[in-house]
């Protein structure tokens, strides 16, 4: 008898720690569902005069404070004047740029762009670098298969 009583006060603390642990699932989905109600809605409002579609990367100068870039879905990069929030150039690349970031040291005036691969049969990504002051390509390096998606300053 001793050993059912034990037995049956250990079925009892496992109930009630269950009943508490169900009731902290369930007090948890209602802090997230008061949280998904009163947080702020984000919609694009195509606001800027830069793209026409979502921002895919963006990168700020290192030594230049005033210039940044943005490439987006709109398969534009735009190379930014941060203190007058206008455009300087706006660069068609003919395919969604993954990331970019700028050169450091000697080639801090060039941009380094990572492209997606089109969506054609054969299509391939590509590494690019653009002169920050003309927005000209200076070259590219074609990948063999698939895209390029990320770049990185040394």
């Amino acid at each position: 008898e001793a050993r059912e009583d034990e037995r049956s006060v250990e079925r009892d603390g496992e109930t009630e720690r269950r009943a508490q642990l169900e009731q902290l699932v369930v007090d948890q989905r209602e802090v997230a569902a008061e949280d998904l109600r009163t947080a702020p809605q984000w919609t694009y409002r195509h606001e800027s005069p830069g793209h026409s579609d979502h921002v895919v990367c963006l990168a700020a100068h290192g030594t230049r404070a005033e210039l940044a870039a943005s490439g987006g879905k709109d398969e534009v990069v735009i190379l930014w004047d941060v203190a007058r929030g206008a455009p300087l150039h706006r660069l068609p690349m003919g395919t969604m740029p993954l990331d970019c970031c700028f050169g450091r040291g000697a080639q801090q005036g060039s941009l380094y762009v990572a492209l997606d691969a089109p969506d054609v049969p054969g299509g391939t990504g590509k590494f690019c670098s653009l002169d920050i002051a003309s927005g000209a390509e200076l070259y590219a390096l074609p990948q063999c298969r698939g895209h390029v998606s990320c770049v990185h300053g040394r």
